[in-house]
């Protein structure tokens, strides 16, 4: 990353944040309590719903409304 960091975790913590939407899933990758990671794919929404319930609940928001937008502007990518 080459800009200041926005959003990030006080706690050093690992986890993946998914939201999906319009059959897009989005991924974000935390690690060390920092943004690192962002990939999007195409995905039904049965194929989903783990992930997506596997968000932790603080993220949850920003993972829907980001998948949202990656669903309108149509930016596909491999399949589930």
């Amino acid at each position: 990353m080459t800009a200041e960091q926005k959003v990030t975790q006080a706690a050093p913590a690992d986890f993946d944040v998914y939201g999906w939407s319009g059959g897009t899933l989005v991924r974000f990758a935390v690690r060390e309590g920092r943004l690192g990671e962002w990939t999007q794919r195409s995905c039904d929404e049965p194929s989903a719903r783990r992930q997506v319930a596997a968000t932790p609940p603080e993220w949850a928001s920003f993972a829907q409304r980001t998948a949202e937008l990656a669903a309108r502007l149509a930016v596909g990518g491999p399949a589930c």
